[in-house]
């Protein structure tokens, strides 16, 4: 039987490397952890985009992108 993949929104990327972002950080952590363990995950060129466009990742730690006024 085939898995089931799983579309993976930029909300949960941005959660996943954001440690400020308290207990969301652990769930989004986990969600993507399992889906690449898993390889039931499956991203979109857009979310790519709204990944970059939301913010950079320095350190473990969101910060807003400075190429965006």
């Amino acid at each position: 039987m085939k898995e089931d993949k799983v579309f993976l929104d930029t909300n949960i990327l941005i959660y996943a490397y954001d440690v400020s972002s308290g207990s969301k950080h652990d769930v989004a952590r986990n969600i993507v952890a399992d889906l690449w363990n898993f390889r039931t995950g499956i991203l979109s060129i857009q979310v790519l985009q709204e990944l970059y466009i939301n913010g950079q990742i320095i350190d473990g730690v969101m910060i807003k992108n400075p190429f965006v006024t």
